[in-house]
C-alpha cells in the first residue's frame, strides 16, 4: 500500500518535530502501512527541511549491509541515508548531547576521486578510491526501544546522527581489514571489512544504482560509510568507544 502526498508530508513533519523535541515515538508502521518508496520520499522531505536550515549533503551512509541482519529483519537489500555537514566529527570528539538514544558501531568509510555511475565495475570503483578510513557511526533513532521496520528506519534517515572519522588506512583488501571494537578499554568484538556486504565496495555498487534511480549520485569528495561491522552499542556520558586496526584507531566520547 502506498501513501498519498498528504500522508507523506504528515509523517515527515512528525519525524522532524519529534527529533526537535527529543521525544521518542512508536514506529510509524504501527499506524501506517507504507512501502520503501514511501519511506525514501519521507526521508527526502526530512532532508529537504535540513537543507532549508542551511545544512549540506556531504555523503551517504549504508545500512542493513549485514546479510545476517537482513535475514533477521526479513529484508532483501540494504538501505541508505544522507550524511550532512553537521554530522562529521574528528577522532577524539565528544558526541552531541542533543541525541536521544545514541549507539555506536565501527565502519569503514570511503571517499572517491571522481563521480561514480552505474557503468562502473568493481575494479573501476576500486581504482576511483581516494581514501579509506576507519570510522565510528553514531546512530540515533526517534523510535522507542529501537523497535522498527526497515521502512521506519529509512524514513528516519536510516538513523544517521553523527560519524567520527579516524585516520586514513590502506585501501587494499578492505574486506580483510581487521578491527577491534572496544568500550571503556574492554574489547567488545573483533570484525573484518567483509562484514559489510562481503566487501565494502559491494555496498558502494548497490548504492550507486539506487541513487541514480532517485536522480542522485556519489560525487567526488563525498564520504560514504559502508555499513556497521558489528552490532551497535549504547554510548553514555563518560564512555569511550574505540575502533582499532593494526596501525590506527578512532575514538568517540560520550
Amino acid at each position: 500500500m502506498s501513501l498519498n502526498n498528504r500522508q507523506i508530508k504528515l509523517l515527515a513533519t512528525k519525524l522532524i518535530r519529534t527529533r526537535n523535541n527529543k521525544k521518542l515515538i512508536p514506529a510509524l508502521s504501527s499506524s501506517y502501512d507504507y512501502s520503501m518508496d514511501d519511506a525514501y520520499k519521507i526521508q527526502r522531505m526530512v532532508i529537504d527541511h535540513e537543507i532549508s536550515q542551511g545544512r549540506k549533503i556531504i555523503g551517504w551512509k549504508l545500512g542493513y549491509t549485514s546479510i545476517a541482519m537482513r535475514k533477521q529483519m526479513n529484508v532483501s537489500e540494504p538501505n541508505y541515508g544522507p550524511l550532512l555537514d553537521n554530522m562529521i566529527l574528528p577522532t577524539g570528539s565528544t558526541i552531541s548531547r542533543n541525541l536521544v538514544q545514541p549507539k555506536v558501531e565501527p565502519e569503514i568509510a570511503l571517499s572517491f576521486q571522481k563521480h561514480l555511475n552505474s557503468l562502473f565495475t568493481f575494479k573501476q570503483v576500486t581504482d576511483a578510491i581516494d581514501k579509506a578510513y576507519i570510522a565510528l557511526e553514531v546512530v540515533d533513532s526517534v523510535y522507542k526501544n529501537y523497535s522498527f521496520k526497515i521502512e521506519d528506519n529509512t524514513a528516519d534517515r536510516s538513523s544517521a546522527a553523527q560519524f567520527v572519522l579516524g585516520p586514513a588506512i590502506n585501501h587494499d583488501a578492505l574486506d580483510k581489514t581487521a578491527i577491534i571494537f572496544s568500550k571503556n578499554g574492554e574489547p567488545i568484538a573483533k570484525c573484518k571489512g567483509s562484514a559489510a556486504s562481503g566487501h565494502p565496495l559491494n555496498g558502494i555498487l548497490w548504492l550507486i544504482k539506487r541513487l541514480e534511480e532517485q536522480g542522485s549520485r556519489i560525487k567526488s569528495g563525498q564520504i560514504i560509510i559502508t555499513g556497521g561491522l558489528t552490532s551497535a552499542v549504547d554510548i553514555k556520558n563518560g564512555d569511550l568507544i574505540e575502533a582499532i586496526t593494526t596501525n590506527s584507531k578512532v575514538q568517540a566520547y560520550g
